[in-house]
This record gives structure tokens, C-alpha cells and sequence, in this order.
């Protein structure tokens, strides 16, 4: 839902990045249809993996140190792509946990990834830990998958993106925000386009 706080930033090829005003939060909405997929069953892990692989254009590296029922600890590497402003390649090192609303069916109603700095930092390798690099973390991370059906999903991705204290202008931050909605766009246009057997190439 669009609030009167809200400032849609891009929305080309259905894919709709806007931010609010005031709380600065970023959030990325769009959908996922395809026919000869059942979505639902790669809305799980395999969904992540298959987002980094399709964009080593601007990831330079994914680690996964634990792997739980229901969660993940994952570090991503990003690529320095604004280094004229950006003097470090931003990491990441969160704990992703999926939780599942079921329906009065019994079936699929929401899949939710909560993403939250790990505390398990000895894991961190140490090439992360010079100059060169920055953890950079968001507290209030989430993307809520509501399921219309098992081969139309709506997705929406919210988070923040604080750049002030390297005293970065304001369009940095935007470009990051477009950058993760082009990551995801990615995606969309990968599942759109592809069966189930060509899929399991690339999870597996």
C-alpha cells in the first residue's frame, strides 16, 4: 500500500521502488507468474541462492556459515560499483529466518524472511576485517511473499538503507535502493521465464 509519505522512486518493468519520507524506509513490491512453476516450492533457501547466482554482476562473494531448519547464516560481499563515493565494499552477515502462514486450508498463505545482524562473529573472515570492507547490517529487513496461488506470488521487500555517517549525498542511498530492486528484478524475469527442469540446474 502506497501512504501519502510514500515517493515512488522507479517503476519500470513492474517492479515498484518507492520510499517513505519519513521513516526512510525502502520498500521493493512486484509479482512472479509462471504457469509451468510451482513457486511455492522454491520459496525456501534454494530462492537466495538462485538470487545471488543471478547477480554475481554486483556480488562478489556468498558465504554460508550455518544452515538450521528454518534459518541461515549467510555473509554477501557486495561489489564496489560507486567507488568515486564509496571507499569500502559493503558486506553483509545476517541471520535470514522463513516462517509460513498457513490458511484455514492448511495450505500457504504467506512465507515471511526476516533478516537480522548475526551474532556469531568469530565466523567472520579475516579478509573482512581490514579498511577495505564494512559490515553493513539492517535491523528491520524483511521480504513477505503473499501467495495468490502456487504459480502467481506477490513479493515485497522492505528495508533501510543509512548512509550518514560517511557523510554520503542523499543519492547514494537512492542508487543503492535501484540496485537491489534491479537484483530483484533479476529474479522476477528469471522465474517468469523458466521450467522446472531448467530450474533444478540451477538450485541444485
Amino acid at each position: 500500500m502506497t501512504t501519502i509519505a510514500d515517493k515512488i522512486i522507479c517503476g519500470k518493468d513492474d517492479v515498484i521502488l518507492k520510499k517513505n519520507k519519513k521513516t526512510k524506509e525502502y520498500t521493493i513490491s512486484f509479482s512472479i507468474k509462471n504457469n509451468k512453476l510451482n513457486i511455492v516450492e522454491i520459496c525456501n533457501f534454494s530462492l537466495w541462492k538462485l538470487l545471488f547466482k543471478l547477480n554475481e554482476k554486483y556480488i562478489d562473494d556468498v558465504m554460508v556459515m550455518k544452515e538450521y531448519d528454518n534459518k541461515i547464516d549467510v555473509i554477501v560481499v557486495y561489489k564496489n560499483i560507486m567507488n568515486e563515493y564509496i571507499k569500502y565494499c559493503r558486506y553483509s552477515y545476517t541471520t535470514i529466518t522463513k516462517d509460513e502462514i498457513m490458511n484455514d486450508n492448511n495450505e500457504v498463505n504467506k512465507i515471511i524472511f526476516t533478516s537480522k545482524p548475526c551474532l556469531d562473529i568469530e565466523l567472520i573472515p579475516d579478509k573482512l576485517k581490514n579498511s577495505n570492507y564494512k559490515r553493513v547490517d539492517d535491523e528491520n529487513d524483511s521480504l513477505i511473499l503473499d501467495v495468490i496461488n502456487v504459480n502467481n506470488i506477490g513479493f515485497e521487500k522492505k528495508f533501510m538503507i543509512n548512509l550518514e555517517e560517511d557523510n554520503l549525498p542523499i543519492f547514494v542511498e537512492d542508487f543503492l535502493a535501484k540496485l537491489l530492486r534491479k537484483i530483484l528484478l533479476n529474479l522476477k524475469v528469471f522465474i517468469e521465464a523458466i521450467d522446472i527442469e531448467n530450474l533444478k540446474n540451477h538450485i541444485s
